[in-house]
């Protein structure tokens, strides 16, 4: 965490941004010319090779303004690093970061991502720096281990701004740009007569034996020989010659001249000097708060910085920690002091650490309760969870709000079983301690996870619970929530009434809240609850009516099927009239008792025996769906339906007493049409004239064999783009008994235009299997898919012949793929002449049938990978087109939103990247624009090792400048 302090009346001070003073004649170092001239360097040496001060002088020297920032441990959190970036950027300018900061609080990197957060602030971070500005990042070899910042800021930020990293060690240039610029110890190893300028440059009095040895002793390192100057100035050269001609290495040359400058000091310097070694860092103030005393120690191995700040530089921690002893480990006492003075300073991080150093855990979890609002909120979760298993279980129990933070970031690593735990913890800590904010919380905490566990009684159970500590504590905006999470359950739950009243309370609590964005959620989910009610209802409505007119429609065929088996009651009235010669035949004979058996041996031969065959399947039509009994009941009691509509409406408003026809109007039909009765009788019966049929009379209507409508034809429609779906003459199929079975329709459809040799399906499908096993697998998978068809048409779907299966050519087939391509040709030929609105409508209606890849299903089977690439092709070639014509039209937001889509496919797709960022420079979004360059770049180095076209990186500077693309 960025380390804020206040000394005294001052402004707040970020030690991490304190970028290092000058010394009296700072000297400069040929290895330092134009650091900041290429965009990005690395200076990898150990400590005591590359002075700070020289850094400093050489981007003075090229006028160039330095944005400093030295990295720690806690760092290596991706959010943490933001937030240090942010705060040495509000270091000169209080309101950069802004944007960022509000885009970690929407979307926290641990569940939206990083690339996004990292995009945004490259774009800040360049604003910010301009032309003049540089970024330098210090002890950079801190994120080498544990971390994927390094690979972060390599990707988003380095690229963007000109960069110094510092490091005492070489990193890995894997996670770095590729146009880095590198320098190691031995570019700044210098030699004796580099020393001795450097002595003139300072002032120095060392004596050029001094300085000889100096060189030896150090290795070349630059620092050193300047410390040496500076403790001559103390002890002098002499003394100084002495002591180097003396050691017997670095360390102990150090460790010679700390001990001859520590008897110099006051006692109250040693102390200081003592803390400042344990702490890394010194200000009057923090010394004055601790010890009692401002004044500062005095030596070489103090690093000044801006505000009055020192830092001890590395190389000395080894030789004071020798001179020092035991001195070197303060009191307890004044650390305590100093951790109080640090939290008091907002400087959370380092006021942690001592309290742990102290064993002070109790102190150190209170510091860490007053920083979780923010640490959760901005996403620096590593760094949160880090702290929190240093806390002891029993004691982390002493702070609620802690346990109940440690169950959210177990959920968000998916382990649920640990967040069950820790909020159902969290649950009874608040409510132990009656902070009833927290018990709501943790209450609808537990809801959630145990509805994705499927345990819909404990979820609502929770809810509830929460729902009533909120009401008897007079909380609003918690009881809105509470109220719409069980909303949310009753939906769930398909109890649509029970929803509605929920989202009605969640309304009327987040009124009163007082929340409006609060207010929104629960009106949109309440309107689209009661439309999907009103749904409901209608349906409900319109299947009781079904019921109805088919329960109508089986009793008058049962009135039918009485009237054709019964004798007729009107007979003695016509023998009274008429001669018994005079009436038809089929008035005279007995009715024969209609039966299962007699149904099975009827032969075609006479009439009765074709109407009792007619009167078989009529009493069989219950066991029909109603579009079948419909059609059956018109090819039993009716001539076709253009000779005589039997009907004056639809089937579903006929009434029983409708059903009965009048001879007289079937023999006047038929009779105009050139069909009728007489040609079915003479054909059928084979008498040499006519039957006459009394006009007048009622009788059994019957159908010659010839103009009984044929059955409709079979409409099947498949579904390839996306899962897999079938439907046949309008109804869908739900179960497949067979999956192989299922598995070879698709691959039928996919190949319909020719017959499929048994042996290629067998390969296809059985590829392992003997030829018999094999031909036996593959019957009884046709034999499955037959039966799932055949419970719906008669006849076959999949034929056989001469050794290969297709598809019943009687078929009317209907393929999503076949329409998709004929919208994609349709589209192209209109494009081509011109009639760009035409082929974006066709363009447009074939991507609206791409609902995903071909057969997504079946992503293990070899099969369609050929077919599923070249429909994949298509799709993003018609979304590139049509992407095209909405830019030339100025419909950029369609434009965006198509490249977009193209992105999801094919993130490597430049020709898109650059269409959308010239989308949101006209639209004026400029940041978006940049931010898609960097994806761009990620995309192109991590995916293809490539770096973005040389057009794209102009128009990339072209957008930057706020240019016209």
């Amino acid at each position: 965490m960025t380390m804020c302090l206040t000394t005294g009346g001052s402004m707040p001070f970020r030690l991490k941004s304190a970028a290092p003073q000058l010394r009296n004649g700072s000297f400069a170092l040929p290895a330092l010319e134009h650091i900041a001239d290429r965009g990005f360097t690395l200076l990898a040496a150990p400590a005591g090779y590359i002075p700070v001060n020289s850094i400093v002088r050489t981007l003075r020297e090229q006028q160039q303004i330095p944005l400093w920032l030295r990295l720690s441990s806690e760092d290596r959190d991706p959010a943490t690093m933001l937030v240090s970036l942010i705060g040495a950027m509000q270091y000169r300018d209080a309101g950069a970061g802004a944007e960022t900061l509000q885009l970690m609080r929407r979307k926290p990197g641990p569940i939206a991502g990083w690339t996004l957060l990292y995009a945004s602030l490259a774009v800040e971070l360049a604003q910010l720096l301009g032309h003049d500005g540089v970024l330098i990042l210090e002890d950079c070899h801190i994120l080498e281990y544990g971390s994927a910042t390094m690979r972060l800021l390599g990707a988003h930020i380095l690229p963007e701004v000109p960069c110094i990293l510092l490091a005492e060690r070489m990193l890995s240039l894997t996670a770095l740009p590729s146009q880095i610029i590198t320098k190691t110890s031995d570019n700044f190893r210098i030699t004796t007569k580099q020393a001795e300028r450097i002595v003139d440059q300072l002032d120095g009095k060392l004596t050029s034996r001094s300085i000889r040895d100096t060189v030896a002793v150090a290795g070349g390192r630059a620092a050193v020989l300047a410390d040496l100057c500076w403790a001559s100035e103390t002890l002098g050269p002499m003394l100084i010659q002495q002591l180097v001609s003396r050691c017997t290495g670095l360390d102990d040359l150090l460790s010679r001249i700390a001990k001859a400058l520590f008897i110099t000091m006051l006692p109250e310097q040693q102390q200081t000097l003592a803390l400042t070694l344990h702490l890394g860092y010194a200000h009057p103030a923090l010394m004055q708060a601790t010890l009692g005393t401002m004044n500062m120690p005095s030596g070489p191995w103090l690093e000044s910085l801006d505000d009055g700040w020192f830092r001890l530089t590395t190389h000395w921690h080894s030789a004071l920690h020798t001179v020092l002893g035991a001195r070197a480990s303060p009191e307890r006492a004044t650390l305590r002091r100093a951790a109080v003075y640090l939290s008091n300073q907002q400087a959370a991080q380092p006021a942690i650490a001592l309290f742990f150093a102290l064993g002070d855990r109790t102190s150190a979890a209170a510091l860490i309760a007053e920083q979780a609002d923010e640490l959760v909120s901005l996403g620096q979760w590593e760094t949160f969870e880090q702290l929190l298993s240093q806390i002891p279980g029993p004691l982390l129990e002493d702070w609620p709000w802690l346990v109940y933070a440690h169950g959210e970031f177990a959920t968000s690593q998916k382990q649920i079983k640990t967040a069950q735990q820790a909020f159902a913890l969290a649950s009874r800590l608040f409510s132990a301690r009656h902070e009833l904010q927290g018990a709501c919380q943790s209450l609808l905490a537990e809801s959630t996870l145990a509805f994705w566990c499927n345990d819909y009684p404990l979820a609502e159970t929770r809810a509830l619970a929460a729902n009533a500590v909120a009401e008897s504590a007079g909380m609003p905006w918690h009881q809105s929530w509470a109220s719409w999470q069980l909303g949310c359950l009753a939906v769930a739950n398909r109890d649509l009434d029970a929803a509605l009243i929920y989202f009605e309370r969640s309304v009327q609590f987040a009124s009163v809240a007082g929340d409006a964005c609060m207010l929104e959620l629960p009106r949109q989910a309440q309107q689209l609850a009661l439309h999907q009610r009103e749904l409901q209802n209608q349906r409900e409505f319109y299947r009781r009516a079904y019921m109805q007119v088919e329960q109508a429609e089986l009793e008058g065929a049962e009135q039918l099927r009485l009237l054709l088996t019964t004798p007729p009651g009107q007979l003695d009235t016509l023998l009274e009239r008429h001669h018994w010669s005079q009436l038809p035949l089929m008035l005279k004979l007995p009715v024969p008792e209609l039966t299962n058996e007699l149904v099975e041996t009827i032969q075609p031969g006479n009439v009765w025996e074709k109407l009792l065959a007619m009167l078989s399947r009529l009493r069989q039509q219950p066991k029909l769906t109603t579009t079948q009994q419909y059609v059956r009941s018109q090819a039993i009691i009716s001539p076709p339906r253009a000779h005589l509509p039997i009907w004056s409406g639809s089937p579903s408003t006929a009434e029983p007493e409708d059903l009965p026809v009048r001879l007289t109007d079937v023999v006047q039909q038929s009779t105009q049409q050139g069909s009728g009765v007489q040609q079915y009788a003479q054909a059928e019966v084979g008498a040499p004239q006519p039957i006459a049929i009394e006009v007048g009379s009622w009788s059994p209507a019957y159908t010659p064999h010839s103009a009984v409508p044929e059955d409709p034809p079979i409409m099947l429609q498949a579904w390839l783009l996306g899962p897999f779906r079938v439907s046949l003459n309008n109804g869908f199929i739900e179960s497949w008994p067979s999956g192989r079975g299922r598995s070879i329709l698709k691959y039928l459809l996919t190949h319909r235009k020719s017959p499929v040799p048994r042996e290629v399906l067998m390969e296809c499908f059985w590829p392992e299997a003997g030829p018999e096993a094999a031909r036996n697998n593959l019957n009884v998978a046709i034999h499955g898919l037959r039966q799932t068809c055949r419970t719906r048409l008669d006849p076959q779907v999949v034929i056989f012949e001469q050794g290969a299966y297709f598809l019943n050519p009687t078929i009317q087939l209907w393929l999503d793929v076949d329409q998709f391509e004929h919208h994609i040709q349709s589209a192209q030929q209109l494009e081509a002449t011109g009639q760009l609105v035409a082929a974006a409508s066709a363009y447009e209606q074939g991507l609206e049938l791409y609902v995903d890849d071909f057969l997504i299903d079946d992503l293990n089977e070899e099969w369609p990978v050929l077919y599923r690439e070249r429909l994949r092709v298509a799709y993003i070639e018609a979304l590139d087109r049509l992407s095209q014509i909405s830019f030339h039209q100025g419909q950029y937001t369609t434009c965006a939103t198509l490249c977009q889509r193209i992105l999801d496919r094919d993130t490597c797709r430049e020709d898109a990247h650059c269409r959308l960022m010239r989308c949101y420079s006209r639209q004026g979004q400029y940041t978006l624009a940049l931010r898609q360059y960097q994806l761009c770049f990620k995309a192109l180095q991590v995916q293809l090792n490539l770096e973005p076209a040389t057009s794209t990186v102009e128009l990339y500077e072209q957008i930057r400048q706020r240019q016209i693309v």
